[in-house]
């Protein structure tokens, strides 16, 4: 029974160097797992200030936003922008057209007929038609200048605004995205839908109600960018 008692301690070596090496293995695995987990924090830790700056940034730029919105509606009330559009501005042109139309139609008439033969008299009554309707042509041509003038002076008056809103708009485009959360893209797109909709509103109805949706929207952007900021953006 020699050979039992010289197996014994060599098996108990073997299976003693096969647990090491099984301990080895699985501290190996630990310690690869924990670096793992390390360099993903760490990761993590990195991308979330990048997010994290986007979100201030955004947050900034809203806030800073709203009171540009806020003076360009008190402007539009001020300057009577609102008023001047509720009067249909284009209506006088379109009549001053037609009348402009009318008076070139009787102006072509009276020259074909200057051409028949006439009395003194109705040539003098003709030519007198004549010169009244270029007179009230030109009338209606400055009525239709003048129009457009206004017209014009009242669109300059918003391009301060919509140069601001413009900026605004790419500003908003560049940290929505770089927040890395789809909640924050879809609250920042609702806020510019509704600040776009409120500016490309000329008269004055449901003014009030797209200038409180505007308000509304930023709220809930806002409310969404700090539960971002205190819960980190990765869950999206």
């Amino acid at each position: 029974m020699d050979w039992v008692t010289t197996l014994v301690p060599v098996g108990s070596l073997i299976t003693g160097a096969v647990l090491t090496m099984l301990g080895q293995s699985l501290a190996d695995r630990r310690a690869l797992r924990r670096e793992h987990e390390a360099r993903k924090e760490q990761f993590h830790a990195k991308n979330f200030e990048i997010h994290r700056d986007a979100l201030l940034k955004l947050q900034e730029a809203v806030v800073e936003f709203s009171s540009r919105i806020k003076q360009e509606n008190v402007r539009r009330e001020g300057d009577g922008d609102y008023e001047f559009w509720d009067s249909q501005p284009a209506k006088p042109i379109n009549t001053a057209f037609l009348k402009l139309q009318h008076f070139s139609d009787d102006i072509r008439t009276a020259i074909t007929e200057l051409r028949d033969e006439l009395t003194q008299e109705e040539t003098k009554t003709l030519f007198k038609r004549f010169v009244l309707n270029a007179r009230a042509s030109r009338r209606q041509a400055k009525t239709i200048g003048s129009q457009f003038r206004t017209m014009g002076d009242v669109f300059a008056r918003k391009l301060p605004f919509a140069t601001v809103r413009e900026e605004f708009s790419q500003q908003l485009h560049v940290h929505m995205y770089r927040t890395g959360s789809d909640r924050i893209v879809e609250a920042a797109k609702d806020h510019l839908s509704a600040i776009t909709e409120w500016e490309d509103r000329l008269v004055s109805e449901d003014r009030d109600g797209l200038y409180y949706r505007i308000a509304e929207t930023r709220h809930d952007l806002l409310v969404t960018i700090g539960g971002v900021l205190r819960e980190g953006p990765f869950g999206k």
